[in-house]
């Protein structure tokens, strides 16, 4: 990582980045290094919905990139159920015969539209 000039981190869900990254996102932007925060960026595949704190959890991230200088413009999240949706009409397009998906959202009655 030392000589990265940009970085990208991906993560299930906000939070994450905390967890599993957050001595090295603080090593990279409050550091000794000459790495700008302004080139790290991050990718959440989901919002991270579990019993309702998507929001919540996705609002702590941005308030934390932004006290560590990192560009809201650099934060992605992605939200599961259009990964899944755009997925499976991929699959149907391909005249697939079965779809076996690991979706929570096709079990619960997901719709196609």
């Amino acid at each position: 990582l030392k000589d990265a000039k940009r970085i990208l981190i991906i993560t299930s869900h906000p939070d994450d980045e905390t967890m599993f990254f957050g001595p090295t996102i603080l090593s990279l932007c409050r550091g000794k290094s000459n790495f700008k925060s302004a080139n790290l960026f991050l990718l959440c595949m989901s919002t991270g919905d579990h019993k309702n704190m998507g929001s919540k959890r996705k609002h702590e991230l941005y308030n934390a990139c932004k006290i560590l200088g990192i560009p809201e413009e650099n934060i992605t999240i992605l939200s599961i159920k259009r990964i899944c949706k755009s997925l499976l009409l991929i699959v149907l397009k391909n005249s697939s015969e079965q779809v076996l998906p690991y979706c929570k959202q096709f079990e619960s009655g997901f719709q196609l539209y």
